[in-house]
């Protein structure tokens, strides 16, 4: 989907307008007036000819015929004269043109009036929802989860809500796999979430972030049980459902999903890099006691 800047193209017709406005008029080519609007004019078009808007490519061809014939006038600006009827004529025609196809592809265009969604900036769930996630999370997430997590923003803007939260939902499992990796130590591939909370214990007793956190004594100050809590209930109450389409979400659901969603994956990455950060300081520690113990005594 791309995004037309409505005050672009206003910017864009203002100055063209100005321009077949001189046309017509008396000013004489050597006036202020010829040297204050025509390059404006020529710069407006030149970059809607570069612009290279998949939506409107041919305003684009036409913009850059346009611009041409701006600057075929340009040359003769200085001049102690009035524009000539054949100069004036070109010029209105050229304009003419180039609305006229503009129009054309506008009309031929699907356009959609996209409305806020609670405090949220339309543009940023359209181009990056991600951004809702915390700067580590934003740094560190996969491009996996990225590209799920923007999709569940650029769905909740669209009102795209179940649509929204089965994103969301699988930015969160693809996230919970690489943290439960990470937090114990066992990799469960191609898992669902259920199974990276609760563990395989058939087949791999260690794993689970559950398991983990009880290991750990089941703190209750313990980043690892806020996960374990945020991913259950998102598992039993929005998970499990929007993966087997027994739920329709509603705006203020699936709202409710993308902002938990967020939450969820930050905590995780959060936890996951201050587990990482003291594993690295444990093992230079380790190493550094190990090399004074073999170090010669005086």
């Amino acid at each position: 989907m791309d995004t037309v800047n409505v005050q672009y193209f206003y910017g864009l017709g203002l100055a063209v307008g100005k321009v077949g406005a001189l046309a017509m008029s008396d000013e004489r080519l050597n006036q202020p007036s010829w040297a204050n609007v025509l390059p404006s004019a020529i710069e407006w078009s030149r970059n809607c000819a570069a612009e290279g808007l998949n939506t409107l490519p041919k305003t684009n061809k036409a913009a850059a015929v346009l611009a041409e014939a701006f600057s075929t006038l340009a040359k003769l600006l200085g001049q102690d004269r009035d524009v000539s009827f054949k100069e004036s004529h070109d010029i209105q025609e050229a304009i003419a043109a180039f609305y006229h196809v503009f129009e054309q592809e506008v009309e031929d265009m699907h356009c959609y009036v996209v409305t806020p969604v609670g405090a949220f900036a339309v543009s940023v769930l359209l181009k990056n929802a991600s951004a809702h996630l915390s700067k580590g999370a934003q740094q560190i997430v996969s491009k996996e989860v990225k590209q799920d997590f923007n999709k569940a923003g650029e769905c909740l803007a669209l009102d795209l809500y179940t649509a929204c939260g089965f994103h969301a939902m699988r930015a969160v499992e693809a996230e919970a796999s690489i943290y439960q990796r990470e937090v114990t130590g066992v990799d469960l591939d191609d898992v669902p979430l259920g199974t990276l909370i609760y563990g395989d214990k058939k087949n791999y007793p260690d794993s689970g972030l559950r398991t983990q956190y009880a290991k750990e004594g089941s703190l209750q100050d313990s980043p690892l049980g806020l996960v374990v809590s945020l991913l259950s209930q998102l598992n039993l109450i929005y998970r499990i459902p929007i993966m087997h389409p027994k739920m329709q979400l509603d705006a203020s659901k699936a709202k409710f999903v993308f902002d938990t969603a967020a939450i969820a994956i930050s905590a995780m990455v959060e936890d996951a890099l201050t587990r990482f950060i003291e594993k690295e300081k444990a093992a230079t520690a380790l190493a550094q006691a190990q090399a004074l113990t073999l170090s010669p005594q005086p």
